[in-house]
């Protein structure tokens, strides 16, 4: 669970990245958003996980987003090319991974 104090950094730097009006704004946001993820989830246990996306262009998707947290993301050999494995925590599930994919996926 993430303690108030850091919920609320992070929506801040979450408001930086959205308002932001140039590229370096951006990549600055997203860097200061990745660091305290970082924070947050380096001594958390880690499962591999399974996921199964829709499509192809979904699963690339997701992959992107696992590279930006530094989280390796990836396809079996001789799989179907929509099922992605990562050894990540659950939290960072919950709280990071799934909601960035939902808002790329809906966008």
């Amino acid at each position: 669970m993430i303690d108030a104090n850091i919920s609320t950094k992070l929506q801040k730097i979450e408001a930086l990245y959205e308002g932001a009006k140039t590229l370096g704004e951006r990549e600055s946001a997203f860097n200061a958003k990745k660091r305290l993820v970082k924070k947050i989830y380096q001594n958390k246990t880690t499962s591999t996980y399974r996921f199964t996306i829709q499509d192809k262009q979904s699963a690339e998707k997701l992959i992107r987003i696992l590279k930006q947290y530094d989280i390796k993301g990836s396809k079996r050999r001789r799989t179907d090319e929509t099922t992605v494995l990562a050894k990540i925590s659950s939290d960072l599930i919950d709280n990071v991974i799934w909601p960035e994919y939902i808002k790329a996926t809906c966008n």
